[in-house]
């Protein structure tokens, strides 16, 4: 769950508010739009296919974590983006670059999330446990879509802030849920309750 937040406030900035940034901020038409989206889109492809190695190199919780910490700091930067292009309206390629972090993170994230609730499960529930997971990511984009949409048609800035505010808190949380794998790499199974 606590993962799912990290990824919904990603997520949120990039779906809800790019056409805010290409249109709105730096004046570009609907091809800049499409590429914004498509830089998210190819952050998250090359770590998709990358996923196997690195889960099997640092497992899965540690892959989820780096994940999450990826999220964080493409919200900061988003943050920092923000603020730039709408004081000064440049930092057009900043904000491609952001976007393709912020699709890495959400890729670390979400693909090795089917392993550990593979794991978390067993043959006779896996049906529920992935249909709550669905019901539970998408739970928080109820979250942070009006946060992105809402607070960004007043304050672009003051949305990225409070997307990351709420990253920073879900972040910790994942961190110190994340301390409660065994150093055998074996899940304690409350640990899995929360990430």
């Amino acid at each position: 769950m606590l993962t799912n937040i990290l990824v919904a406030a990603g997520t949120a900035i990039v779906l809800v508010n790019s056409v805010v940034y290409a249109r709105g901020v730096f004046h570009l038409g609907d091809a800049a739009l499409a590429l914004a989206l498509a830089c998210y889109g190819v952050g998250s492809l090359i770590v998709a296919v990358n996923i196997p190695w690195v889960v099997d190199k640092i497992g899965v919780i540690r892959t989820m974590v780096v994940g999450a910490t990826v999220i964080m700091i493409g919200l900061v930067a988003a943050v920092t983006v923000t603020m730039i292009a709408t004081n000064t309206g440049a930092g057009w390629i900043p904000l491609l670059g952001v976007w393709v972090l912020l699709g890495m993170g959400t890729s670390l994230v979400n693909t090795p999330s089917s392993r550990l609730l593979a794991d978390a499960s067993t043959p006779a529930n896996r049906n529920l446990v992935y249909t709550a997971q669905f019901a539970l990511s998408h739970a928080c984009f109820l979250l942070t879509y009006p946060i992105a949409g809402w607070l960004g048609a007043v304050n672009l800035t003051g949305a990225a802030v409070a997307l990351t505010l709420v990253a920073v808190v879900a972040l910790i949380s994942v961190i110190l849920q994340a301390r409660a794998v065994d150093t055998t790499g074996a899940v304690r199974p409350h640990a899995t309750k929360s990430l």
